[in-house]
């Protein structure tokens, strides 16, 4: 006979889930480590920095699905996956809208509304990170840095500093977080590496990312190279043609009776 599923599992989820005002990012995905500044202007979320604030508690940043909608009222509106902030500093601007500096903290999962009004508070379950030791990661966290090098010799839009940084990274799962900070990677990109939870995979997804946007630089590299080489020798052929043309001149080759005159000498 088979064994009855327990409710072990589901208490222990439920005994790790708590709740935290919510406020719904628009394009944005922050990741846990990550400083920010954050402005925010709807009321909801305005009345959600707040909330937190005076509580003294962290705040739950989750994207939403739709960055055109303007009220959230049901969980599926967002992605499932969020990010748990520190909030560092508040400032109350005089339009009514707020700026905030948040610090990622760490993973979260939505598992639904306790609130909806006058502020979204969710109920959160925090999403733990194990990192393996083995050798396949080692070698993951090398390729990742070695391509991160390759991305910024080959013209990423990242600062210089990025590639030594990244050398400078020990913890496996903040060197592949870090890539989301590249200007080439969609809001659906960052998304999908903030709910990759386990390291080897996240890795392994930057990798895939990273090859693809170097293959991409480099490709745009040999067009660019291509077009200045043929821009040059057209270039290069104007100039001849106006030298001869002003040669032409002084021979007074450009003269229609001088050159009848030269046709008759002949």
């Amino acid at each position: 006979m088979a064994k009855r599923p327990s409710n072990r599992d589901a208490e222990r989820t439920e005994d790790k889930i708590r709740e935290l005002p919510l406020v719904a990012l628009r394009e944005t995905v922050i990741f846990p480590e990550m400083i920010v500044p954050l402005q925010v202007g709807r009321e909801k979320s305005v009345a959600a920095l707040n909330a937190a604030v005076e509580a003294g508690s962290a705040i739950a940043l989750v994207t939403q699905r739709q960055a055109d909608q303007e009220e959230i009222s049901s969980p599926s509106e967002l992605y499932e996956v969020g990010t748990l902030a520190k909030i560092a500093q508040v400032v109350q601007l005089q339009d009514g809208t707020v700026r905030a500096i948040v610090q990622g903290q760490t993973r979260i999962r939505v598992h639904g509304f306790s609130q909806t009004s006058p502020f979204l508070r969710a109920r959160i379950e925090e999403l733990v990170e194990t990192t393996p030791t083995d050798v396949e990661l080692q070698a993951l966290m090398r390729s990742v840095q070695a391509q991160v090098e390759q991305y910024v010799q080959a013209g990423a839009p990242v600062p210089p500093e990025a590639a030594v940084a990244a050398k400078n990274i020990t913890e496996p799962g903040l060197l592949a977080d870090m890539t989301a900070y590249s200007p080439d990677m969609t809001t659906e990109q960052r998304q999908e590496l903030l709910e990759t939870v386990d390291i080897v995979e996240r890795l392994k997804l930057v990798s895939s990312f990273l090859a693809r946007q170097i293959e991409i630089l480099e490709l745009k590299g040999k067009i660019q190279s291509e077009v200045k080489s043929e821009m040059d020798k057209t270039q290069r052929e104007y100039i001849l043609r106006e030298q001869l043309k002003a040669i032409q001149r002084e021979l007074g080759e450009d003269d229609p009776q001088q050159a009848e005159v030269n046709e008759l000498r002949e």
